[in-house]
Order: C-alpha cells, then sequence, then structure tokens
C-alpha cells in the first residue's frame, strides 16, 4: 500500500537525485539558488510538514502574525532544502577542501584546539548546514564520528548517508550500541550527538524545557560525557548573509556530578537544551522546525507558568 507522504517524498527523492548527478557542475552560490527554488516550490505547492512548522513557530512565538509566521516558515523550508543541496555539491566527485572551506567559517575553533589532546563530546543539533559544519570540520583534521538517527524515507536515508560518507564522514546510526560508540572516543576524537530530536522515557529521554515549552530529551550527550569524564563543546550553525555557513563552537563544559549521577546528567541536558533555544530564538530560520519536537501540542513548561514568563518573541 502507498503511503500519502511517499506520493510526496517519491518525486522529491527523484529530483535531489538529478540534483546531486549535477552537482559537480554547479558551483556553491548555484546549489544555494537551486535549493531555494526548490524550498519555497516545497512551501506554495508541498503540503508536507508545512503544518508542524507552522504550529510550532506560533507557539514559540505568541506575538507573531499569521504573516510574519508563514513568511518565516517558508523562509525554513527555503533554508532547509538549500542545506540539502549545497550539502550534495560539497561532496560531489572531485570537490576540493580549500572549496569547501571557503564557504564554511568556524569561530570559536580554538576552543576545540584546547580539548583535543582528551577528546571530546560534540553537543550537536539541526542548525544551520550541520551536516556540511560536520565535514569542514574533519577537511580541518578532526577525528569525527557522528551518531545519527536514521531518516524514515529508506531511499533518500541511503542517498544521504551515501553522500556522507562519499565526503569522509562516519556515521554510526541508531543501531549502533554503547560499546560501538565507546570506541569513536578518546584523545584526538570528537563525537558528534544530535540533542535535539525527540527521545521518549523508553529511549533514555527526560522531560526538560526547549523553547520554553516542555520537550522528551536524549541525556546521551551528558550521559556519555560523565561516563568517560570528557568535555562538551556546544556546536551550532547559521547561515551568514553572504551564503557562508558560520559554525559557532562553544568553550568546553566539564561534567560535574555534585549529587547524583542522574541530578549530573538532567542539569547538563537541561543546560544543552536551554543554550539551544537562545540560539534558535537569535536565529529562527536556522533551526529545523520539522520535527514533531514536542510531546504533544508544544505547551509552556511548568516553570514558565509559575514564574509568569511566555515564550521569548523576537
Amino acid at each position: 500500500m502507498v503511503k500519502p507522504a511517499d506520493l510526496v517524498l517519491g518525486p522529491a527523492f527523484a529530483g535531489l537525485g538529478a540534483i546531486g548527478a549535477l552537482s559537480s557542475e554547479m558551483d556553491h552560490d548555484q546549489a544555494t539558488a537551486c535549493g531555494r527554488l526548490l524550498g519555497r516550490i516545497w512551501y506554495h505547492a508541498l503540503p508536507l510538514r508545512r503544518s508542524t512548522v507552522e504550529k510550532a513557530l506560533s507557539t514559540v512565538f505568541p506575538r507573531r502574525s499569521p504573516h510574519d509566521i508563514r513568511h518565516l516558515t517558508c523562509r525554513i523550508l527555503m533554508n532547509t532544502a538549500a542545506n540539502v543541496t549545497t550539502f550534495l555539491w560539497a561532496t560531489a566527485p572531485g570537490r576540493t577542501a580549500e572549496e569547501i572551506l571557503r564557504v564554511v567559517r568556524f569561530e570559536g575553533f580554538s576552543n576545540w584546539l584546547d580539548v583535543r589532546h582528551r577528546g571530546a563530546i560534540l553537543a550537536c543539533s539541526h542548525t544551520g548546514n550541520w551536516d556540511l559544519a560536520a565535514l569542514a570540520a574533519k577537511v580541518r583534521g578532526v577525528r569525527l564520528a557522528v551518531l545519527s538517527r536514521n531518516l524514515s524515507h529508506g531511499p533518500t536515508d541511503r542517498m544521504w548517508n551515501r553522500s556522507r560518507r562519499a565526503g569522509g564522514l562516519r556515521i554510526l546510526d541508531g543501531s549502533t550500541d554503547l560499546a560501538t560508540v565507546a570506541e569513536h572516543l578518546g584523545p584526538g576524537r570528537a563525537l558528534a550527538v544530535m540533542t535535539d530530536q525527540r527521545t521518549g522515557p523508553g529511549q533514555g529521554g527526560i522531560l526538560v524545557p526547549f523553547l520554553s515549552c516542555p520537550a522528551w530529551t536524549s541525556t546521551l550527550c551528558a550521559a556519555l560525557a560523565l561516563r568517560h569524564h570528557l568535555p562538551v563543546l556546544e556546536v551550532t550553525a547559521r547561515t551568514g548573509k553572504g551564503g557562508e555557513v558560520i559554525v559557532e563552537v562553544s568553550p568546553a563544559m566539564e561534567p560535574r556530578q555534585d549529587g547524583s549521577a542522574f541530578e549530573a546528567i538532567r542539569a547538563m541536558t537541561a543546560r544543552l537544551s536551554s543554550d539551544l533555544s537562545t540560539f534558535i530564538l537569535r536565529h529562527p530560520d536556522s533551526w529545523l522546525w520539522l520535527h514533531r519536537r514536542w510531546a504533544d501540542e508544544p505547551r509552556p513548561s511548568e516553570n514558565s507558568r509559575r514564574t509568569g514568563a511566555k515564550p521569548h518573541d523576537h
């Protein structure tokens, strides 16, 4: 039986395959323009996840008008599509390290250099062109492994991971056991863990505020840091005015256990969620709002209700 989503994803997959075949003939600006056009078509012609984005934006930014929400949703879809086409450009055969680093700029890369003798956990998220940021880090000599969930659409997942591996990224999918994950920790190594995907209690997730709404959140990043005594570097990405990818690497956060291990993991998980929320509020079109991130409808957290605070708006 054909699923309704496949009626959309099938043609979209075929389109991405065509773009991938042409990407070696494009420059970065052309790949970006192509993606932004596809994102605009996505917004106006395809219903896939558009309402999910608009509903979440309306909750987090309650003072924005419906027109502003629609405009921001369109920008988000355009940026998301451009992230895809520019990553296909970056992983096309013959692409050089110089070409990649010409369009990716790191801020705070020295924070990684300060701890690379120990290794680190990278608290990453679906901000900016996160895959291109990972590829640029690898080009700059970071021994990087990326812990990543599989996409729900099998053909797209296989194509995307082929592109990732073609660019030299080491991908650990959701089936990877913790013993194998631990092999990618230690001196000179960095393990990228995505912290912004919905992770229920059956997968070790806990409820913490995210964009002022309670959200099931993975504790893996904090748990690995605490267990292996490794620092955590928060990494976010956004697109600059000239189209370059700006990657921000925070100073190292050392795991601390003043009470129980669970309390320490909860405290770090909540802090990572809070810091990411701050980034998204500053750069709302740089996060992937397509995820059904909250348990049900996003609601203000218990803490913000008690204090009378409202979800932020900018």
